[in-house]
C-alpha cells in the first residue's frame, strides 16, 4: 500500500510540555525550544511525557504562527499521531483495491460525505449497486501488543458511530475502521480500558450491526502505511 511521506524533512526532538490541545513545547537538538502544532486533540498522556524522542515537521506556510508540526512519538516504536491521516491511509487503500475485511473490493471511493447532520469520512461503491459508509478512527494506545480505544471523550465521535447504527438497521452497509498508528500490536481489545462513552458508543454500534474493523500501522520517522488487518475482539 502506499505510504504517506511528510511533504518536508523532519528533525530529531524531545517533548518538554504540552501547552494546550493544539500546541506542546519541544526541544530540539541545538538546545532551543520550539513550540509546534499538535495534530491530535485526543489527551496522549501515555505518549507525550516529558522526555519522550519526537519527531518534527516544518511547516509549508511560513505565516503559520507555530512553524513545525509534531508528527511522531517513540514508545518503544515510532507511533503517528497525526489523527486526520488516518481516512488518507484508509481511503487510498480502498481506493486502490483493498477491501475491508468480509467485504467485497469497493469500485469507487468519495471522501467526507455529508449524511444528515453530520460528515462521515468515506462512502464506498460496492459492486452490487450499494453504496456503504465508513468512518475511520485513529488509535494510538497499545499495551502488550494489544490495542485499546481512546481514553478521551468525543461526542462527535459518538455522535458519528450513533448514526452509522442508524444507517445499519435500515440495511445500509456501515463500518467504522479503527486505524493504529502503530507497528507493534496484534489486536484491538474493545473491552480494554478506555473512556466509558467510546466504549458504549463502539458497542452501541456494533449492535446495531455497523462492522468493526481494525488495521495496524507501519511508521517510521517520515512515513506512515496502512499494513494489515488486526484481530478485534471480543470477536462477535
Amino acid at each position: 500500500m502506499r505510504a504517506l511521506s511528510e511533504d518536508h524533512s523532519v528533525e530529531p526532538g524531545w517533548f518538554v510540555r504540552r501547552e494546550n490541545r493544539f500546541v506542546a513545547t519541544v526541544a530540539r537538538t541545538d538546545g532551543a525550544e520550539v513550540r509546534a502544532y499538535v495534530p491530535n486533540t485526543a489527551r496522549l498522556v501515555d505518549l507525550l511525557v516529558p522526555g519522550a524522542p519526537v519527531r518534527l515537521a516544518r511547516a509549508a506556510d511560513p505565516r503559520r504562527r507555530t512553524r513545525w508540526t509534531l508528527t511522531r512519538v517513540w514508545d518503544g516504536t515510532w507511533v503517528a499521531i497525526d489523527a486526520a491521516a488516518a481516512a488518507d491511509l484508509v481511503g487510498d487503500a480502498l481506493a486502490s483495491g483493498t477491501a475491508l475485511p468480509g467485504w467485497p473490493t469497493a469500485v469507487g471511493v468519495r471522501r467526507e460525505v455529508v449524511v444528515g447532520a453530520r460528515r462521515i469520512d468515506l462512502a464506498i461503491d460496492l459492486p452490487n449497486d450499494s453504496e456503504a459508509l465508513v468512518e475511520v478512527k485513529s488509535l494510538t494506545r497499545a499495551r502488550a501488543r494489544v490495542a485499546m480505544l481512546s481514553h478521551t471523550p468525543s461526542t462527535r465521535g459518538a455522535a458519528q458511530l450513533a448514526l452509522l447504527g442508524e444507517h445499519a438497521a435500515t440495511g445500509t452497509p456501515t463500518a467504522v475502521v479503527f486505524a493504529v498508528q502503530r507497528g507493534d500490536v496484534d489486536a484491538l481489545d474493545l473491552d480494554a480500558p478506555a473512556d466509558p462513552g467510546w466504549r458504549a458508543a463502539v458497542a452501541q454500534a456494533r449492535a446495531a450491526g455497523v462492522h468493526i474493523t481494525a488495521w495496524r500501522c507501519a511508521v517510521t520517522p517520515d512515513t506512515l502505511r496502512l499494513d494489515s488487518p488486526l484481530r478485534v475482539r471480543p470477536r462477535t
